[in-house]
């Protein structure tokens, strides 16, 4: 997976899996799909309740726990911006009372 982008990974990996005469069934295919995620991603799908079991199941997990993996990453970025925007100001305005 590149990037982390995983709707580009799960359709490439159904083209390529449709390419080769395979279908989401076939003995392997689950494997060579949860081998190309990234590490942190597979855990996390593991980790879910109750475990998913088939393609379907995976993809719809890896998509859920990437969409709650960028929410938390706009959370953190927006609240870095917000502190350094305050922080911004505040030196400012403390040059402002010692320099004049």
């Amino acid at each position: 997976m590149n990037q982390g982008d995983i709707n580009t990974y799960i359709t490439t990996f159904n083209q390529l899996l449709a390419k080769v005469d395979f279908n989401h069934t076939d003995k392997g295919a689950l494997e060579m799909f949860k081998r190309g995620l990234n590490l942190m991603l597979k855990v996390n799908c593991i980790k879910k309740k109750p475990k998913p079991t088939t393609m379907d199941k995976w993809q719809k997990a890896a998509r859920e726990e990437q969409q709650d993996y960028l929410k938390v990453q706009h959370t953190i970025i927006s609240k870095t911006k917000h502190v350094l925007f305050h922080l911004f100001h505040l030196i400012s305005y403390l040059n402002l009372l010692f320099w004049g």
